[in-house]
């Protein structure tokens, strides 16, 4: 993006800030009126391990270690 030539105006700068916190400030709202009214339980970001341990990746060498490998099905369609 580039910069505009002229500054903005004070009324022109502070549309430009109601502009982008209305939107903020509302879903900040609405997030804590489900939390704090409707009761709804805050939700949690899944901390280390939550799915499994992952898995290293490795190289195929030969085609023999290729076969071996377990197959995913939606690679056969």
């Amino acid at each position: 993006m580039t910069m505009p030539s002229q500054k903005l105006s004070p009324d022109a700068r502070r549309i430009r800030t109601i502009i982008v916190a209305l939107p903020i400030a509302a879903v900040t709202a609405y997030v804590l009126y489900k939390r704090l009214v409707l009761e709804e339980p805050q939700r949690k970001l899944a901390g280390p391990g939550a799915h499994g341990p992952l898995i290293p990746m490795r190289k195929i060498g030969t085609p023999e270690q290729a076969e071996s490998l377990p197959q995913n099905d939606s690679d056969s369609q």
